[in-house]
């Protein structure tokens, strides 16, 4: 599952319209959860951080910060873009492919983790390997808000099948990127386990610029999950 991987995000990353620069509209639900579930030092890991915008978000927000990418052409962009932000250099930064686990975190270090646009890259298997293992490095109580490509996406079914769930896109600005689609059922079992879910709701999700035009308007595309680690 990652050998594609990586050329294929720097071949995203490339062009700045992809770059996603605004935090997620929906981010503030995980900052409000942090603040009034726990007291001292709120450790944050941001998944997947791309252009760096949840990094410089949650720091302002006063929360110490670790984030991983799979691309080193993001780190090299997000290193310059903190050079320039006040205390950043307590951000720690790491180039990880979220399929290499055990992650180089502890057991329980986070209280909570953001993980936007990016954990449904993979199929079947590698998901439900990374919420566990998301689970094992987020504290009792600890939350986490996603989003997750949904069944309603216009890239489902499409591509290089690979299991009953994933795709290879194989087309559009994410080519070579897998994708794995769920049903609001699958989330509930893969989840149940270990996560109490808060929120569960379809959302018209972001997607890259080159691809907008190939999204009716209005659907619903992704899911937006934010879940109490039990």
């Amino acid at each position: 599952m990652t050998g594609f991987r990586p050329r294929g995000w720097d071949e995203l990353f490339e062009k700045e319209a992809n770059r996603w620069v605004k935090p997620n509209e929906y981010a503030h639900i995980l900052v409000d959860g942090l603040r009034s579930g726990f007291q001292g030092e709120i450790r944050v890991l941001d998944v997947g951080y791309g252009t760096g915008r949840h990094l410089v978000y949650l720091h302002r927000k006063g929360f110490r910060i670790s984030g991983f990418e799979i691309t080193s052409n993001a780190q090299q962009f997000v290193d310059r873009k903190l050079s320039h932000l006040e205390g950043s250099r307590s951000i720690e930064l790491r180039i990880l492919d979220m399929h290499q686990i055990p992650w180089p975190y502890g057991s329980s270090s986070f209280k909570g983790v953001l993980a936007i646009n990016v954990i449904h890259h993979t199929n079947y298997e590698g998901f439900v390997k990374i919420i566990n293992e998301i689970a094992r490095i987020v504290v009792p109580k600890g939350l986490l808000l996603a989003t997750i490509a949904s069944k309603h996406n216009h890239k489902y079914g499409k591509g290089k099948q690979i299991d009953d769930y994933s795709y290879l896109a194989d087309s559009g600005a994410e080519k070579g990127i897998p994708h794995a689609f769920f049903d609001r059922q699958d989330l509930y079992r893969i989840f149940g386990e270990q996560y109490d879910i808060r929120m569960l709701e379809e959302i018209t999700g972001e997607i890259p610029e080159a691809d907008k035009h190939l999204r009716k308007e209005g659907i619903r595309d992704h899911w937006l999950i934010y879940a109490e680690r039990k």
